[in-house]
């Protein structure tokens, strides 16, 4: 059956936020534009309303953007998609668990509920099959544009790298401190934007000030998209090394931030764990690292050394923008 009604469920619709919440908000995008006035395209933010009992009776298709956005309402959801054309996409954190409830309530919405799941990486969804025996499609996350400018750095001025996302342990900010310590004692002529805000913050701060790097080091916060752009802009390398911490069940599901970079024509250095080897095509939209401080050092200094194919890179991005999925939205709007 073909949907005049579309719920999109997501924590919080805004490409400032960044990874779940920047797909749905160009999930949300996409649909617009294709469908028109065909379709009617509804946004549920979790972070304002938890109790969406209306959206989930009256519209006939529904966009889960993570699966723990539902634990208020589950068992209505659990009837609901029985009837109705429900996606349910996966990214890695969410069907790890860290308690015995979180397991059963993750256990039941996979193996009960009448969903088509969508990971958004080989691994996601190899991961999905060993922990739970549950098959899924495999769609990568959308980025907004794949034709960015990359602002040239003059001869005289330092190299710049940064790293975008939330400031959490498994991004791994602390190995590229002291990675930076180790190449500006080279000689190396280096400046670190770190662009987000999370947990990690003050420690992240505390680090950096005790170092030998503490005037390299620049904390921006969260900011907004515009401002993200004109710092990723101005960078020569994205750096996110992040790992897989098991007592915290997190993980790199895979990385928009990395394709988002090759829309510049910027190279990228990302861990080797989850998605990540996915998202950056090793050797030609960058490199991948154990995240390990010597070898992150090195790779540096490796990416510094090589000319990337910038047209290689851009093609990378232009395969994940949001206006090219047509298949993928007329899958999530028909039974």
């Amino acid at each position: 059956m073909s949907s005049n009604k579309i719920c999109i469920i997501t924590e919080d619709n805004s490409l400032e936020r960044g990874g779940v919440q920047a797909w749905g908000y160009l999930i949300e995008k996409g649909l617009r534009e294709k469908y028109h006035e065909e379709l009617n395209v509804k946004v549920v933010e979790v972070s304002q309303n938890n109790f969406f009992i209306k959206e989930l009776l009256f519209n006939d298709s529904f966009v889960l953007m993570n699966i723990r956005y539902l634990k208020a309402i589950f068992p209505l959801f659990w009837i609901v998609s029985w009837f109705k054309n429900v996606t349910v996409l996966i990214h890695g954190d969410d069907i790890l668990y860290k308690s015995f409830i979180e397991k059963i309530y993750v256990y039941s919405l996979l193996k009960f509920s009448r969903a088509r799941f969508v990971s958004n990486s080989r691994y996601t969804a190899n991961r999905l099959v060993k922990i739970w025996g549950v098959k899924s499609d495999i769609i990568n996350p959308f980025v907004l544009s794949a034709n960015k400018v990359k602002v040239e750095s003059k001869a005289n001025e330092p190299k710049r790298i940064i790293s975008i996302g939330r400031l959490v342990k498994r991004k791994n900010h602390i190995s590229v401190i002291r990675a930076l310590e180790i190449l500006i004692g080279e000689g190396f002529d280096i400046s670190y934007d770190i662009v987000g805000d999370g947990p990690e913050m003050k420690t992240l701060r505390d680090i950096a000030c005790g170092s030998t790097v503490s005037e390299r080091v620049f904390f921006h916060g969260r900011i907004s998209e515009e401002q993200k752009e004109i710092l990723l802009s101005k960078s020569d390398v994205l750096i996110l090394p992040s790992k897989i911490i098991n007592s915290d069940a997190t993980v790199e599901g895979y990385g928009m931030v990395f394709v988002e970079a090759s829309g510049y024509g910027i190279p990228s250095i990302g861990g080797v764990s989850g998605g990540m080897p996915e998202a950056i095509i090793e050797g030609v939209t960058g490199e991948l690292t154990s995240g390990e401080v010597v070898d992150l050092s090195d790779k540096i200094k490796y990416v510094f050394s090589r000319d990337y194919d910038v047209e290689l890179m851009k093609n990378h991005a232009r395969s994940h923008l949001y206006n090219r999925q047509d298949e993928f939205y007329e899958e999530i709007i028909h039974d």
